[in-house]
């Protein structure tokens, strides 16, 4: 037997599909651990303890909720707020004629609690100093 040079014809896209496959088997490895590093970030950032403000304290106080739950919290309470908002301001002419009609009724009562008021404060001195002046036309 001879020794020398081996020569084989092998197609060029056979070749090219070994290499693709390659890269991309080696492209994929590289991010498996990056997905999983990101994942567990983003975990930790939602369970992480934060303050009432949905910030992280950073003298040591942790809160008593997680940052998911405070999100949740807050969209919550946003919603809530706003729902309460739109239906006081849909409401708002019949609340108007409702404080009317309230003021109305207790109308006698406010005046006669302000004059008891000033007459009950008015043996005393220290409570209570009227003056009375007439107003000097020109």
């Amino acid at each position: 037997m001879s020794s020398g040079p081996v020569t084989m014809n092998v197609d060029q896209k056979l070749v090219q599909e070994i290499v693709e496959k390659e890269i991309v088997a080696a492209v994929t490895a590289c991010f498996e651990g990056r997905l999983n590093i990101a994942e567990q970030i983003v975990r930790q950032a939602l369970a992480q303890k934060v303050g009432t403000d949905g910030k992280i304290d950073t003298y040591g106080y942790s809160g008593s909720k997680t940052y998911l739950e405070w999100v949740c919290d807050s969209a919550i309470r946003q919603a809530v707020k706003d729902a309460v908002q739109g239906w006081v301001e849909r409401s708002k002419p019949a609340i108007q004629k409702q404080v009317e009609k309230n003021l109305k009724d207790q109308q006698q009562s406010i005046a006669a609690k302000m004059v008891s008021a000033l007459v009950e404060n008015a043996s005393n001195s220290c409570r209570l100093n009227i003056t009375v002046e007439q107003s000097q036309e020109r």
